[in-house]
């Protein structure tokens, strides 16, 4: 194909044909001339956007499918703001139904300081799934201070478990380095008081031969 055929030259004729307006009259709404118009409808030359837009509205239907080779009709506007409204409600429905679902999960997993969860932030103008930290009693945040969303309940659910198990393996390595600080601690302390002993026994057995060399000085005077 090339980069100046079109998708909607065959289309154009079927709703031409359709609606009874003639070559000539369709080509002068479009400030084109008909062996233009001939062009167009072979498929070997583009209609210009607005010109498109046009022809969407005179046959009511859908430029944007109109251009991708497709017959639609155009969708109105409350129409439009209908299935948007039917759309977003299904996808409450769904995510209440994940989020319950996230919970109960959740439940069956020993005790955890991280836990996902579905939330409508409001003041922050955003919604979707969080990471909680029980700890702290607030959601974990990125370096702005803002609650990190997560786009499914699976992601935030994987992020909690990873969270959780580098919580557990740095309270862990405390642990072990207070226990082997501790034993450190104590076995140093019973060397030092056995120096402290000895130090005191030499001191009593100097002070002893000193007493016994004076009063033996002292017989033979």
């Amino acid at each position: 194909m090339k980069p100046s055929d079109n998708n909607y030259g065959s289309l154009i004729v079927k709703l031409r044909e359709k609606h009874n307006i003639t070559k000539d009259t369709l080509a002068n709404i479009l400030l084109i001339n008909t062996d233009m118009l001939n062009i167009v409808e072979k498929g070997q030359a583009q209609l210009t956007d607005s010109q498109l837009n046009m022809c969407a509205n005179i046959f009511d239907v859908s430029k944007f499918a109109l251009e991708n080779g497709e017959i639609r009709p155009r969708v109105k506007h409350a129409e439009l703001q209908f299935n948007l409204d039917k759309l977003m409600e299904q996808y409450k429905e769904a995510v209440e139904s994940q989020a319950f679902m996230l919970e109960t999960i959740q439940e069956l997993i020993p005790q955890q300081r991280y836990k996902a969860q579905y939330s409508d932030m409001k003041e922050y103008d955003i919604y979707g799934y969080f990471v909680f930290d029980t700890k702290e009693q607030d959601f974990v945040r990125d370096n702005n201070n803002t609650p990190v969303r997560y786009d499914t309940a699976k992601d935030a659910l994987e992020a909690a478990k990873k969270m959780d198990a580098a919580y557990k393996k740095e309270d862990k390595d405390i642990s072990v380095r207070d226990t082997a600080e501790k034993n450190v601690t104590e076995s140093v302390t019973p060397d030092n008081d056995k120096s402290a002993e000895q130090e005191d026994k030499l001191n009593k057995e100097n002070i002893i031969s000193m007493d016994d060399n004076v009063e033996e000085t002292s017989m033979k005077l």
